[in-house]
């Protein structure tokens, strides 16, 4: 009794430092890779907008997406994303938490409990499941339970919303639940696994279902297959209050998966899940386990794990051998699976994401590889291995080399995330260091300018918008002379709404550049921003006597001209030329343009033209902005077509439309 208080007391220990750790080390930001986007963008939908389809969410951008009758749904098994909101939920209710008026929070809290919550508790058991081993392990227990917890990927993506992380947790539950003749909770966490991780659930399913024959006999067996066919309808019932079908958002007919555009055309497909059929390489089963994205290459202390595995196999300790082979050859179907699945070595994503789900699995078999091993060489590869985990939890999801990719890009030149997580940190926190220079140059590019478009990528994809500005100032104290470098740094300082800084990286980008139309055109946007119209329209026309062609230029000094409150700037005639040449360039299909046309003839008192134009643009704008733009996008073009109406009622009253505070739309 004393025993089983004190092993319990040490796994909460364990489980809590865990948690506090994966506190310290989860993000409060959405990555741009698309994963946790899906998940986020469906949790938002369901609570805020009180619907499946995710075309209206700030993270409908996500190419992890399907098109299902012209709407736009997560791409993901769906169950996840309604246990999310459900948590949503009870944040809003008890801290009035929400993605529009506290993000940082919102993402925050949700991450740390969904995902988070699960590793800490999976610690917990995997600590008491240890205690299986004669004599409970001792030091090698409480080594492998602080492996599982800091020495693998694991932790990496413990700090990002993702399903591997919370599968790795349920999958081992079950396998713990099956070993221990529980076979109703064997199937109960093995079902759950599959309904947010379905390729690791399917394949333990005869794996387990022998295991818990062998331990519970048959009556275990229809227990866990009750549980499962329980599993199986939770599974379509989320699919069904999702997407409105039994089958995953994937596969549902006529779905159009986003993701599998990104798929060369070589790719074949499977129940419309592409498919790579064989390695494209003979050594990219290597690479998937020992390259620089390699299962054990990011986490070497696996490999105490995988000849744990092989040690219990010959042993039959500390399961009879044909449990232990049937988790080995479960562990070992899971891997190969998806190396031969369409797994671009996990896309963008730090290490081998596929095969977390097995890692505890693998990890639970390592006491068996230390005995009579000297125990400073597990240390040593642990530590290393913890060191690894942290530097993945920097960025889980960095942009780099995929084996499928058609096209390079400044995104794929990275194909080591080790190298290129630790180059960017390095910039972050020490961007003057000589190691700093050298380690970007050998993992991330030799060429300085490729860097610093890979490192722009990382730090977008990364979410962190300030450290975007942060590195391109640096860019730019570097190499004071390149126009490009202020022009880029004032593109990012405007899109977050910094335009008086904008405006001087412009400004400095044209006096070594001076002929650019589109740094006139996008400092002239950025002017109006701030209120400075009249210098605002010597940029757009400048901007447009460089580019005689430049609908965008012609358009924003029409509108000018045509509505100053000031009669001395006002010039209706030229404004009207202007907005004539801007509607024929643009075919009399841009509608703002056409607003700008029709605004113009008002100011000339051509009330009858100004008014058929706004009816035709009033009557082409839906209520809502069809497909998927931002939020922000959203409102502007719930904005404008009431604007657009405001202004007809003007017309019809003869009179012209004047903006005392007009401020343009930002263009370039």
């Amino acid at each position: 009794m004393i025993g089983v208080r004190r092993d319990l007391r040490t796994a909460l220990i364990l489980s809590a430092l865990t948690f506090v750790l994966l506190a310290a080390l989860t993000h409060d930001h959405v990555f741009f890779a698309g994963n946790d986007a899906s998940r986020f963008a469906q949790i938002e939908a369901l609570v805020d907008q009180g619907r499946p389809q995710i075309d209206q969410s700030r993270y409908g951008w996500t190419i992890d997406s399907v098109v299902i009758d012209g709407r736009r749904y997560s791409n993901k098994p769906p169950l996840l994303g309604i246990l999310g909101a459900a948590v949503y939920l009870a944040l809003q209710d008890l801290f009035g938490l929400s993605f529009r008026g506290s993000e940082a929070w919102t993402v925050y809290l949700l991450t740390l409990i969904l995902v988070g919550g699960s590793t800490a508790w999976l610690i917990a058991r995997f600590y008491l499941a240890l205690g299986r081993y004669d004599g409970g392990g001792g030091r090698a227990r409480i080594l492998t339970t602080i492996a599982l917890a800091a020495g693998t990927i694991l932790l990496s993506f413990s700090g990002t919303l993702n399903n591997h992380t919370i599968a790795a947790a349920w999958l081992f539950f079950a396998c713990h639940s099956a070993w221990s003749s529980q076979g109703a909770r064997a199937g109960a966490w093995l079902a759950l696994a599959a309904c947010i991780d379905i390729v690791p659930g399917v394949v333990f399913v005869p794996v387990l279902a022998y295991v818990v024959h062998a331990a519970a006999g048959r009556r275990g067996l229809i227990r866990y297959l009750l549980a499962l066919v329980g599993g199986g309808i939770i599974f379509a019932g989320a699919n069904w209050l999702t997407v409105g079908s039994w089958l995953p958002p994937k596969m549902v007919p006529d779905a159009v998966d986003l993701s599998a555009k990104l798929i060369p055309e070589h790719m074949g497909q499977v129940l419309g899940v592409p498919v790579r059929f064989l390695p494209d390489t003979w050594h990219y089963p290597l690479r998937c386990l020992f390259g620089w994205h390699g299962l054990f290459s990011v986490s070497p202390v696996l490999l105490f794990g995988a000849w744990g595995m092989v040690r219990a196999i010959r042993s039959g300790s500390p399961f009879p051998r044909r449990w232990s082979f049937a988790l080995a050859a479960g562990s070992v179907t899971l891997i190969a699976g998806h190396v031969l699945w369409i797994g671009s070595l996990g896309g963008w994503s730090y290490g081998y994401r596929y095969a977390i789900p097995v890692i505890p699995i693998l990890l639970y078999f390592t006491p068996r590889a230390l005995e009579n091993a000297p125990i400073w060489r597990f240390g040593t590869v642990l530590a290393a291995s913890a060191a690894l985990s942290l530097i993945g939890a920097y960025h889980p999801w960095p942009p780099g080399y995929e084996p499928d990719q058609d096209e390079p890009s400044a995104d794929s030149i990275v194909t080591n995330p080790v190298g290129g997580n630790l180059s960017a940190w390095l910039v972050e926190h020490l961007p003057d260091s000589g190691l700093t220079g050298w380690m970007g140059a050998t993992f991330i590019s030799p060429d300085e300018r490729k860097r610093d478009e890979y490192l722009q990528a990382f730090y977008r994809s990364k979410g962190d918008r300030e450290m975007v500005v942060r590195h391109l100032r640096q860019v730019v104290g570097r190499h004071l002379e390149r126009p490009e470098a202020h022009r880029d740094l004032a593109a990012a300082l405007a899109g977050q709404g910094r335009f008086h800084e904008a405006i001087e990286a412009y400004r400095a980008a044209l006096r070594l550049a001076p002929d650019v139309p589109s740094t006139h055109l996008a400092l002239g946007s950025a002017l109006l921003q701030t209120g400075q119209h009249l210098e605002a329209l010597a940029h757009f026309d400048a901007a447009a006597r460089l580019a005689p062609e430049s609908a965008p230029a012609l358009d924003q000094a029409a509108r000018i001209l045509a509505t100053h409150p000031d009669a001395a700037v006002r010039d209706g005639p030229r404004a009207l030329q202007l907005a004539r040449r801007a509607a024929e360039l643009t075919g009399l299909q841009d509608a703002t343009v056409m607003d700008t046309l029709a605004i113009a003839y008002a100011s000339l008192g051509q009330f009858d033209r100004a008014i058929a134009i706004s009816e035709v643009v009033l009557a082409a704008l839906p209520a809502e902005a069809s497909g998927w733009v931002s939020p922000e996008a959203r409102e502007r073009h719930v904005t404008f077509r009431h604007d657009v109406g405001r202004r007809l009622e003007l017309y019809r009253q003869g009179r012209p439309y004047r903006e005392p505070a007009w401020v343009g739309r930002a263009q370039g």
